[in-house]
Formats: C-alpha cells, structure tokens, sequence
C-alpha cells in the first residue's frame, strides 16, 4: 500500500521501468514504445518539475546499468520526444540539483557520462544550424523563423554556461577529497574533460566566450580558469586562420 502510495505521487517510478522493460528485446522495440506512449509520458510530469526528471534519467541509468548503448539511446529518445531537456541531462550526468552524477572515479562511468553531455550539445549545435538554415518563407514567417533561431541560441548558449559551471562546481568538490591521489586525478580528470569539450566545440563556443567568463569563469577554480585562458588563445588562432583561409578563397 505504501508503494501504491508513492507511485501515485511519481507515477514516472512506474510508467518508466514498464516502458523499458517493454522494449528491451530491440531499438526497434524501443523506439516503437517512445512513438506509442511519449505523450501519456510527457504528461506524468510538469515541465517545471526540474527534480523528478532527473529522477527519470536516473531510473534510465539503472534500467541499463548493464548496456551503454542503450542507455545512450534512450536518453536520446527521452530528448527526441521532449520527455526530458538537454539543460537536464547536463545536471543529471554532472551532478547539478541532485544526486545523478556518474562516480568520477569509476573510469567506465566517467567516460559514458561525458560522452552522453558531448552528444547532448551536438544535438543543441545540430539544432541551431537547423534553425539557421531553414528557409520558412518570408513576411511573418520569416518572423517565426528568426524566433526560432534566437531560442535555439539562448539554448545552445545556456548550455555551454551550464557544462562550464558543472565542471568547475565538481572541481570544488574535488578539493574536499581527503585523498591527495584521488583529489589529484579527479582534478586532473576534470582539467582533461573541459579542455577536450572546448577544443571539441570551439567554433561553437566562440560567440559565447564573454557571457561563459562572465558567469562562471571568473568565480571558477585556478585550474579552469587557465584552461579557459588557453582556450581563448586558441580561439584567436583559429580565426586569424579562418579569416586566412576565407581571403584565399576570395
């Protein structure tokens, strides 16, 4: 009866495991299930309720504990279909508002969950290119479409901000870590991880470097803000060889 209880508060500790459950034989099965049952999903939980989906992702991490690829998926699927928010996956897999962080030091893990945030802000970056580039008409629509851009940017931007001040939020907690080996390879770790994510992106992130120092890094440990630093350094060689490049073109 207690279960029964807690279930009628968060139905998704239900309908969730079922829904996986039911498409465990195939991708095939998996996406059938997501087309069928998104929306009776979709309505479980308000899209303010920030918590409960990172709960969601946290019954998919368990669910497929045991399968990375699908639990890469079917976080996928759960964005695909607006079940969860990219912001959300960011928070769920780098420990923002809640528990869901992967352990730092468990090497598998660590991996998968910087692969799933990696994949998330392709999706963000596929998304805003798409938006740039759809022709929806002109007059009003032409409107609606710059609209949508300008969303998809905020979005692309907010989450780049976000990632930034995840890491450097974990690279603080490092440093409570009585271990000076453990303490050092976290760090160590975390450095390596947002180096690659802003060499990954750089293109991407370049519009955005003033508001990423503004928000997070001038607050941030020493050891991201050098590889910030860095990354700015980079960034100004990239253009000149852009510029370069576009004035042989010409």
């Amino acid at each position: 009866e207690k279960r029964f209880e807690e279930f009628k508060e968060k139905p998704e500790q239900f309908i969730v495991p079922c829904l996986l459950e039911a498409s465990r034989k195939s991708i095939t099965h998996l996406v059938s299930s997501f087309s069928k049952y998104r929306t009776l999903i979709r309505g479980v939980i308000k899209s303010e309720q920030h918590q409960r989906h990172i709960g969601i992702l946290q019954l998919v991490a368990d669910f497929h504990r045991d399968d990375e690829s699908r639990l890469m998926t079917a976080i996928q699927k759960f964005l695909q279909h607006a079940v969860v928010m990219p912001s959300q996956v960011i928070d769920w897999a780098l420990g923002g508002g809640g528990g869901g962080a992967l352990p730092v030091v468990d090497v598998p893990q660590e991996f998968l969950k910087y692969e799933i945030v990696k994949q998330t802000v392709i999706g963000a970056v596929q998304r805003t290119r798409i938006a740039a580039n759809k022709n929806l008409g002109v007059d009003d629509m032409g409107k609606q479409h710059a609209g949508v851009h300008d969303l998809a940017k905020r979005q692309e931007k907010d989450l780049f901000i976000r990632v930034y001040r995840r890491i450097s939020e974990l690279y603080l907690r490092s440093e409570e870590e009585e271990s000076r080996d453990i303490r050092q390879y976290m760090q160590k770790n975390l450095l390596g991880r947002i180096r690659e994510f802003g060499r990954y992106f750089l293109a991407e992130i370049q519009p955005y470097m003033e508001r990423i120092e503004e928000k997070v890094i001038r607050q941030a440990p020493n050891g991201i803000k050098n590889e910030f630093e860095k990354l700015k350094h980079l960034s100004v060689a990239f253009r000149s060889t852009t510029k370069m490049n576009d004035d042989t073109e010409q």
